[in-house]
């Protein structure tokens, strides 16, 4: 199985439940339900396809287990969460497929926070729930500007002193830092030894649109 297979099957489950015939069907698996709520709720798992033929013993499958470790541990303490228990859950999946999207969108860091955001903001009070809406784009431009809202919440300070040179010069790397909320626009607007106004001058208008754009919507969207 591929990535680009992945994204296959996630259109398909994105096209939501099928009905035939007074029968509710999974558009991945085809399985048939009488009810459509039986149907969504098995389609909101998002679990009927194995990732372990592509993933098992891996690194990826590692990062994936310790996620669920920790969703785990944060509702039953107690439970066995070993490898093969992992393997046999209902999360397996799930888990997997945040990590391919945590690490394509570069939120590896932030992705406690991101599940954090998804329980108390987006009403996912299930790790199934949290799971599906973490793969989701719109939450992660929702989530990005929320940080963005409350900067207290992104580490500016130490992404700033990393990659000082680069956010000076390169104008590209700098527009995407701030709307992937690396560094925070209060920070950067607030750093004394920061040339604003010269990287501001020196970058393409792209990136000085991309920069009015997401400074109005820090001023003026809602979270």
């Amino acid at each position: 199985m591929t990535i680009k297979t992945i994204n296959d099957l996630d259109k398909l489950y994105d096209a939501g439940v099928k009905e035939y015939n007074g029968m509710f069907v999974c558009p991945v698996c085809e399985k048939e339900y009488k009810t459509k709520k039986g149907a969504e709720s098995h389609v909101s798992k998002r679990d009927c396809y194995d990732l372990q033929d592509m993933f098992k013993s891996t690194q990826m499958e590692l990062m994936a287990y310790g996620v669920y470790k920790e969703l785990i541990m944060a509702a039953s303490p107690n439970a066995n969460m070993d490898i093969r228990t992992y393997r046999k859950s209902p999360y397996y999946n799930g888990t997997i497929r945040f990590v391919l999207f945590s690490n394509i969108n570069e939120i590896a860091e932030q992705k406690q926070a991101y599940l954090t955001w998804l329980n108390e903001f987006k009403n996912c009070s299930n790790i199934n729930s949290m799971l599906s809406a973490a793969i989701k784009e719109s939450n992660l431009r929702e989530f990005r500007l929320f940080l963005q809202k409350f900067p207290q919440f992104i580490e500016s300070e130490t992404y700033y002193k990393r990659h000082y040179d680069k956010l000076v010069s390169d104008g590209q790397f700098f527009i995407r830092s701030l709307e992937k909320a690396k560094v925070s626009l209060q920070f950067i607007l607030n750093a004394p030894d920061f040339p604003f106004e010269q990287v501001m001058e020196s970058m393409d208008a792209d990136y000085q649109i991309r920069f009015e754009e997401l400074a109005n919507r820090v001023l003026t969207e809602v979270v």
